[in-house]
């Protein structure tokens, strides 16, 4: 009587293709989860940017409602205080225009490095930013290249009196270092308001 034995050769085969299967959809979870944390990120940033823009629209239509006013008492004749035209004279001077400031930020970032957020508060600008970092690279050296950047940009860096680092982290997604980084940025007080308050002070 003749025995007949069944041998299954794709059983290895099998398994080695379910592994790679799962290896492949752990791979595409993973970078689905880093893409959804991107997407909100950048979607706060954009929000952040978008109030800011609404702030900076307000202030400049102030600016030329003022500027409208000033015209229309030019025109009719009437005779303007001396405190009002220096008022003016000193809010034309000290203004400060976000749109070409953030612009010239916009344009100096380097590819690798994506603002999250920008809050000003008390005079202070705080921009909040990742970057790429290699793994033999410091962290002081990656911020303070971006700190030098910012300083060496006059449309930036102008009536800024300070640019300080503020705190960064370091944390690892997958295989690249990501470094992010809080830089403060002070604007300086115009000399008009600190002459207007020393004035105060002696009368």
């Amino acid at each position: 009587m003749v025995k007949v034995f069944k041998i299954n050769l794709n059983k290895y085969e099998g398994l080695a293709e379910r592994e790679a299967r799962w290896k492949k959809r752990r791979e595409i979870l993973v970078i689905s989860g880093f893409l959804v944390v991107l997407g909100l990120m950048s979607l706060y940033a954009f929000r952040n940017h978008q109030a800011l823009g609404d702030i900076i629209d307000a202030k400049e239509e102030r600016i030329a409602d003022i500027e409208t006013r000033l015209t229309e008492l030019a025109s009719s004749g009437k005779n303007i205080a001396k405190n009002d035209v220096l008022t003016l004279a000193r809010m034309e001077k000290d203004r400060f225009l976000w749109a070409t400031k953030l612009k010239a930020l916009g344009d100096i970032l380097p590819d690798e490095v994506a603002l999250t957020m920008l809050d000003y508060n008390y005079r202070e600008l705080r921009i909040k930013a990742i970057s790429k970092i290699l793994a033999d690279e410091k962290e002081f050296d990656k911020v303070s290249q971006f700190m030098d950047m910012l300083k060496t940009t006059p449309f930036f860096y102008r009536e800024f009196s300070n640019i300080r680092f503020s705190e960064s982290h370091r944390i690892r997604i997958e295989d690249q270092d990501i470094l992010s980084l809080i830089i403060t940025c002070q604007i300086e007080k115009s000399p008009s308001t600190s002459q207007s308050g020393s004035n105060r002070t002696s009368g």
